[in-house]
């Protein structure tokens, strides 16, 4: 009996041993190979040719695809057997180690204490863990074989194997055998001698030789665009990209940093010499420099086994930014020692021209990118002072480095998915979340911002994600982003987002109207979470929605309780609205989206009967209040006059319910309705100024009533309150298929659009005062359904106390700013 308590393996290794070897006679024989020759780890010349015996060379060349699909076939079985071998056999040997030693600390007890229980008991049991910890280790092992078998001879799996010694020597036989680059086992140090000698010759001497090797032979670029390729591969199955392919991309880049004269001058002076080459054509200088800008974000990149610590000094150097040196007593932050900046300056703008050359779906790793970003923005200010360097090399970087979404969320929160404080490089110590985003959003760029608003694009998609681990970082940065926006203040106790700087205008502009493709990205966010929105809430963050699983659904109107949900103050709500509305150009889509989002908040109360009376009315009126109110401080911040502001505001709800009504006839004619909207609908809208939009909209023949006097929608008295909140019931009721055309003709209440009959999406479009109408259209919603009716009356009752309270005196309510 053992004295160790182990877990025997049951597999034969002489067995497994045998049914391997057979793959391989099985390969010597198509092949045409003689009985016995070893086909496999034998290593035979380099061409697929080489692998066939003389009598079948030229039928198997001529059919290599289906000749290499059986030996491939081969090829995976025999190395999954000699894995399996391999793997029982390191299993059995540390068992028997492991016994050794056992036995060993065992005989070292002294005689007097051996029978001791306690003493035996103690030292079995510490091997007993190790044994047990082996046999997990060779649980792993054996599952990644299963895996291996499963999937077939795939190129990931036959590199595996080679890489892992089970073809012998022959580790290209992979590749020998399909011609395929994806099968080709890294060499590092031989792939790393052949790309960059020719790179060389090709780029500062122009010899013709390696100018040709670099556009033909698939060991040189076609190799290192073929890592891309393995590197998303590696992304997608959660795995990393093996050892030697990291020494290899590694390898290539610090070789190009030195010129071959014993100096060292940096990844980034070889760039400039492939840019300014005269020696190579534009082809193969745009191929070299978008392979070796893709290498090198997926080298940075941590998700495939990368990392910043592997990549050039010069270019890590560069990604932090210029030394800080200590501050002056009166300063607040460190300064900038002027000839480091100089020099960074140059780099910055070489790395900026390099990196954009990258393919657009590459990104690089998470903290190279926060870097870039960090000093970015820290630098951003600085250049557009200046003029150095150029505003649009931050504009390249930028676009680059808010590819990765761990790297936006970093910038946004301050904190890595794990919650915990991002580690800061010493030269962006300064740095915070508020100070950050407003340097980034508050320079003219341009490209009106469209490169910064990779920052945030991300999280409208990601809130909608099937992970959880996603929508959680998309809604805490949600979170912190809508809270800087809104509650950061300057040292005139201004928000700097909405009154910046910026001049060319008789007001202070917000970031929004400097920056057009910002807001864009700004809306998506409001958008995704605009159900979020309608909780009430006191105090911000992304966190569990009250209630529990098992609670009544009576508190929420798109949400359960305990559901992960973005609350948002009422005052935050309505200063976030207020800087989506203040570009004139772009904010009346999102009019647009706060009417579309009230009948979508009446329906969910409708449909769901468990919800409590104030949830639907209450929800409603503070959507509704948030954008009166942001609507009026906005244009007050610009007149500074209440008839005129109010006036202003009128006009921008005008035109934003008139896109409502265009949208809605565009989208069904005359069955449709403002709730069937889809948000996204709404939000293509911010993709032109609402000018465009009308304009395009003429042209296509899309006609729709442009409604003059909007006094009665505006909701400034209870009556029309009343009448606004009737027509919506009305509307939900045509949804649902309680109410039909006839009976709607019958009563009066459709009105003419073109050939065909609608509801109207307001009650201003009824051709004369609308009292008489919703009188109807009370008494037919009570005739239908009692029910309902009942509902409805306690949604307007609640709707009009909640907006009367949060609403500003300007738009009838008791709200004081």
């Amino acid at each position: 009996m053992s004295l160790l308590n182990y877990t025997e393996c049951e597999f034969d290794a002489g067995q497994i041993e045998k049914a391997r070897d057979e793959f391989q006679a099985l390969h010597a024989k198509i092949a045409g190979r003689s009985e016995g020759y070893e086909s496999i780890t034998s290593r035979v010349g380099g061409e697929f040719s080489d692998l066939i015996g003389d009598g079948l060379k030229r039928l198997a060349t001529e059919n290599q695809a289906a000749w290499g699909s059986a030996l491939l076939a081969c090829l995976h079985g025999y190395g999954v057997l000699d894995k399996t071998v391999t793997d029982t056999n390191w299993y059995n040997e540390q068992i028997a180690d492991i016994k050794s030693r056992l036995s060993m600390a065992l005989n070292a007890i002294p005689p007097v204490e051996q029978d001791s229980f306690n003493r035996v008991d103690s030292t079995r049991r510490t091997f007993d863990a190790e044994a047990r910890a082996l046999w997990t280790k060779f649980e792993a092992r054996c599952e990644e074989t299963e895996d291996t078998l499963k999937e077939g001879p795939t190129p990931l799996r036959i590199r595996q194997l080679a890489e892992g010694g089970h073809f012998g020597v022959n580790e290209q036989i992979g590749y020998q055998t399909t011609g395929d680059i994806n099968f080709y086992v890294v060499e590092t140090d031989y792939n790393t001698d052949v790309l960059t000698v020719h790179l060389f010759d090709a780029v500062i001497h122009g010899y013709d030789g390696s100018i040709q090797m670099l556009e033909s032979d698939p060991k040189t670029l076609a190799l290192l665009e073929n890592m891309l390729l393995r590197a998303e591969q590696a992304r997608e199955s959660g795995e990393e990209l093996s050892d030697r392919e990291l020494a290899y991309l590694e390898a290539v880049y610090q070789t190009l940093g030195k010129d071959g004269r014993g100096q060292e001058p940096g990844l980034l002076w070889f760039m400039d010499q492939v840019a300014d080459s005269d020696h190579i054509d534009d082809d193969l200088r745009e191929n070299i420099q978008r392979q070796l800008a893709g290498g090198m974000l997926v080298l940075s990149d941590e998700e495939v086994g990368g990392g910043m610590s592997r990549l050039p000094e010069d270019v890590r150097r560069t990604a932090v930014g210029p030394d800080r040196i200590e501050p002056s007593r009166d300063g607040d932050d460190p300064g900038i020692d002027l000839m480091g900046y100089s020099a960074w300056s140059d780099d910055w703008t070489k790395l900026s021209g390099f990196l954009n050359h990258a393919d657009s779906d590459l990104q690089g790793g998470t903290e190279f990118s926060t870097n870039l970003l960090r000093t970015g923005s820290d630098m951003l200010l600085r250049s557009t002072v200046d003029g150095v360097p150029k505003v649009e090399t931050f504009q390249d970087i930028i676009e680059v480095a808010t590819r990765n979404k761990e790297a936006n969320h970093i910038i946004l929160t301050g904190e890595g998915s794990d919650g915990e404080a991002y580690p800061t490089h010493a030269n962006h110590e300064h740095l915070t979340p508020e100070r950050m985003l407003e340097n980034l959003y508050t320079v003219p760029w341009p490209d009106e911002g469209e490169a910064v608003r990779g920052l945030t694009d991300w999280i409208s998609a990601d809130a909608d994600s099937d992970s959880q681990e996603d929508r959680d970082r998309a809604g805490r940065s949600a979170s912190a982003l809508i809270e800087i926006l809104t509650t950061t203040e300057n040292e005139d106790g201004d928000n700097p987002f909405l009154d910046t700087a910026v001049g060319g205008k008789d007001y202070q502009p917000s970031v929004a109207e400097i920056n057009p493709e910002v807001l864009k990205s700004l809306a998506s966010v409001y958008g995704a979470y605009l159900d979020d929105i309608s909780i009430d809430a006191n105090e911000r963050g992304y966190r569990a929605a009250a209630g529990g699983d098992d609670d009544e659904d009576d508190l929420h109107l798109f949400h359960r309780g305990g559901e992960m949900a973005l609350h948002l103050p009422q005052e935050e709500h309505e200063k976030f609205l207020q800087l989506l509305l203040s570009n004139e150009e772009y904010s009346a889509p999102i009019v647009s989206l706060v009417e579309h989002q009230e009948r979508r908040i009446l329906n969910a109360y409708l449909d769901k009967d468990t919800l409590g009376d104030k949830v639907g009315g209450a929800g409603a009126a503070d959507l509704r209040s948030a954008m009166s109110n942001a609507l009026i401080a906005e244009y007050m911040d610009r007149h500074d006059d209440v008839e005129t502001a109010r006036e202003k505001a009128n006009q921008m709800v005008q035109t934003g319910y008139n896109i409502v009504i265009a949208s809605t006839v565009q989208s069904a004619g005359s069955k449709a309705t403002p709730a069937g909207i889809a948000v996204e609908t709404l939000l293509r809208l911010m993709e032109q100024p609402v000018k465009d939009y009308y304009n395009d909209k003429y042209e296509e023949g899309i006609g729709f009533t442009y409604i003059k006097d909007m006094d009665e929608h505006l909701l400034n008295n209870s009556s029309n309150i009343r009448d606004h909140a009737n027509l919506q019931v009305l509307q939900s009721m045509w949804d649902r298929g309680m109410v039909d055309e006839e009976t709607l003709e019958d009563k009066g209440l459709l009105i003419r659009h073109g050939d065909e009959r609608r509801l109207p999406t307001s009650t201003v479009e009824w051709d004369s005062a609308a009292t008489g109408y919703v009188s109807r259209v009370d008494a037919l919603i009570n005739e239908i359904d009692p029910e309902m009716g009942d509902r409805a009356a306690t949604y307007i009752q609640h709707f009009q106390e909640r907006y009367e309270q949060g609403a500003a005196p300007e738009w009838g309510g008791k709200k004081k700013h």
